[in-house]
């Protein structure tokens, strides 16, 4: 994360008052850097996509239930990434509303546990997405990236050229 760091994020919440103080305001700072990049990201986003994360807060909050991964090629797992994908689809829920976020021509994917021993998945099942940052990283050819913190400090990025959100019913 560029700017949504988890230790940053924990620290908001120390019990030592000058930790968290000190925290807030480079949270604050943070948060005042990233809205004005994710301002310029915009211009590269369909319209559709913009009303729907900003709706919903950029999906914090949400739980990530499910992660969909399709390739034209063999899908291999090449150190900390994943190589030979083409598409994901993010299933992400609330209390009252199902999207499904599909990025295309995956460039990069990567998965960053919080721990060697966290497992992807919860003993629920699910991960809750505290915030997420999404960047313009090549302008000329509409490369963009999208990076989750999840709740136990774990984060995925994904780099594509191509976004959309629907709306899904729960099952």
């Amino acid at each position: 994360m560029k700017y949504f760091e988890y230790n940053l994020w924990a620290a908001t919440s120390s019990e030592a008052d000058s930790t968290r103080e000190t925290a807030l305001k480079a949270w604050k700072e943070r948060a005042r850097l990233y809205s004005e990049e994710y301002q310029k990201t915009r211009e590269h986003l369909s319209k559709t996509f913009v009303k729907v994360y900003e709706n919903n807060f950029g999906f914090r909050g949400c739980y990530l239930s499910d992660l969909l991964l399709s390739g034209n090629t063999r899908i291999e797992n090449v150190g900390s990434y994943i190589k030979g994908i083409t598409t994901c689809k993010i299933l992400l829920s609330d209390l009252v509303d199902s999207w499904q976020i599909t990025y295309s021509d995956i460039e990069f994917i990567n998965y960053q546990p919080a721990s060697e021993n966290d497992l992807w998945a919860a003993p629920n099942r699910y991960r809750i997405l505290e915030f997420s940052e999404l960047l313009v990283l090549d302008i000329d050819n509409n490369k963009l990236s999208h990076e989750f913190l999840l709740s136990n400090g774990s984060t995925l990025l994904l780099h594509f050229t191509r976004v959309s959100v629907k709306k899904i019913n729960k099952p």
